[in-house]
């Protein structure tokens, strides 16, 4: 009984002065098994914390973003929330890079994955990238606007819209054309609405015996000339500057072709042009002759046009 005393003595003053008020143990860890990690509840705190840091943010990046382009004068709804959407992934990509570091994910096999991600994405969304950046250029530099008459992609129309994934065209003959914006950037544009006035050219064929003059290819030019202006000038929808003019593109001893150059509104170019052929025909079937009217001109007119 003594030695068993003897031997619990020790024992119960060790840990008496273990247990005074002096004396402090280590801290306590709890530590949470999770995929091979060694967590502690510091660590999971923390990372709640960056996980709810990282989904506010995105939030306040997507306003931001946003609100900033719909203060930005020409640039669209659509482009606005796409931009929006771009910088709260990058936010959240970004918050997961943190996340994962505070849980003390090892970093190259992150790293290996990530970059995987990341290259897999840039091939799935490459297309999706160019169009949205050839719309970012078109709505900022604005080469076309809504309702210009445009020419590009092998089509002509109005422009009736534009966001950031095509540019919309209404055809002449009343087609809707979804024309996407990096073909249209890569491709040749005509906007017609720029310069505000468009010019057409009319193929007149006329017998030299209907003129009155003698017969001298001069003659027959100047009275044919003074003839087609005097019926063009009269024509509404033909502006007065540029003024029309006439050039002789074949001489032959029974007939003179000229081709008649006339400037008008982009949006009138067929109203305009038919106008001008039936009062060239009128004015020579007044004074008794006969003439050939054709619009548009044929080759031979349009291989020779230069601009005046």
């Amino acid at each position: 009984m003594l030695r068993g005393c003897s031997k619990s003595d020790p024992v119960r003053t060790s840990v008496d002065d273990a247990m005074t008020p002096g004396s402090s143990f280590p801290p306590a860890e709890v530590k949470i098994p999770l995929a091979g990690l060694d967590l502690t509840l510091a660590t999971v705190l923390w990372a709640v914390v960056a996980v709810i840091g990282t989904v506010i943010a995105g939030r306040v990046v997507y306003r931001l973003v946003l609100r900033i382009g719909h203060s930005v004068n020409g640039v669209a709804d659509d482009l606005a929330l796409q931009a929006a959407r771009i910088a709260r992934y990058l936010v959240l990509i970004l918050g997961a890079g943190v996340l994962l570091a505070i849980l003390g994910a090892p970093i190259q096999p992150v790293l290996a994955a990530t970059l995987l991600v990341l290259a897999s994405v840039y091939l799935v969304i490459r297309g999706i990238a160019d169009n949205f950046g050839a719309g970012l250029v078109i709505q900022a530099r604005h080469p076309v606007r809504l309702g210009d008459l445009v020419e590009t992609c092998g089509y002509r129309g109005y422009v009736k819209g534009l966001n950031s994934r095509s540019v919309v065209l209404q055809t002449l003959d009343g087609r809707t054309a979804h024309l996407p914006n990096h073909a249209v950037m890569d491709s040749a544009l005509v906007n017609y609405s720029a310069s505000k006035q468009a010019r057409s050219e009319i193929a007149v064929r006329i017998k030299r015996a209907d003129l009155p003059s003698n017969g001298h290819v001069d003659d027959h030019l100047a009275s044919a000339t003074d003839i087609v202006l005097t019926a063009t000038r009269s024509v509404r929808g033909v502006l007065d500057s540029p003024r029309p003019a006439v050039l002789l593109i074949a001489a032959d001893p029974a007939e003179l072709t000229v081709t008649l150059r006339i400037w008008h509104h982009p949006e009138g170019r067929s109203q305009t042009s038919s106008r001008v052929a039936a009062a060239v025909g009128t004015a020579f079937e007044e004074r008794g002759g006969t003439v050939a009217v054709g619009w548009p001109p044929g080759p031979a007119a349009i291989s020779i046009s230069e601009e005046l």
